[in-house]
């Protein structure tokens, strides 16, 4: 099986782990490639839970299954630790693909994907946003730190630490959570995934954050939607 490798390298002990990683695969007869994702049969990300999210960018541009290998703290998308790799073939054959919804939404021009969430927050510790969140509808107020947008692989993520509610990973769900919000009407909520996510920045001093990376400036607004694109994760 050709075999894409995203590592985590921050670190020498990361380095180490990675290439004793691909060492294993290699000897149990597997093609490994740190280019060329477009020929590979599945992309294997090596690290923790973000660099599962780095990896699944590469994953959903070439339309390729992702299988989690985790060397970092929570693992919680992983399929396998680091330390089982001599287990990879045996944990592969028990994997189903789960389909999982994730967001889109363009910036300069660009379509943009995120897997867990998109955030409207604040820059600055001593400031606070003024966003006002729209959804047909729905308008809901939120003055505060910002605004979680989460799938329901991300309900279990920022979304859950603030507050917000758990969905399953297969529910046609998004969450809408405010970040510490001094404001009563804003509370969270669960809105079906075939609908529209409008966010105003009513201050100009808000950023937008897509699964934990610093995207910009939040100048006027941003409209989110789930994707007809989803993400192949391989999880036992």
């Amino acid at each position: 099986m050709k075999l894409y490798i995203c590592a985590n390298g921050y670190t020498e002990k990361q380095k180490k782990e990675a290439e004793a990683c691909i060492e294993e695969l290699t000897k149990a007869g597997h093609d490994c490639h740190l280019s060329s994702a477009p020929e590979c049969d599945l992309i294997i990300s090596i690290g923790g839970d973000g660099a599962l999210l780095r990896a699944a960018q590469t994953a959903l541009r070439f339309d390729k299954p992702l299988f989690g290998i985790n060397s970092g703290r929570l693992g919680y998308l992983c399929a396998l630790s680091i330390q089982e790799i001599s287990r990879f073939e045996d944990v592969l054959a028990l994997c189903h693909v789960h389909k999982r919804t994730i967001l889109e939404y363009e910036w300069e021009g660009e379509r943009k994907l995120a897997v867990n969430d998109v955030v409207i927050g604040k820059k600055n510790f001593g400031q606070t946003v003024d966003l006002l969140f729209e959804c047909g509808d729905v308008k809901m107020p939120v003055r505060g730190d910002g605004l979680i947008l989460a799938t329901p692989t991300g309900s279990t993520a920022y979304n859950y630490s603030a507050g917000g509610p758990l969905l399953e990973g297969d529910q046609k769900d998004l969450a809408v959570t405010p970040i510490c919000a001094h404001n009563p009407e804003a509370k969270p909520l669960v809105i079906p995934d075939d609908r529209t996510l409008t966010v105003v920045n009513r201050r100009d001093n808000a950023g937008i954050y897509a699964d934990g990376e610093y995207i910009g400036d939040l100048k006027e607004k941003i409209t989110v939607n789930a994707s007809k694109q989803i993400l192949k994760l391989l999880l036992p």
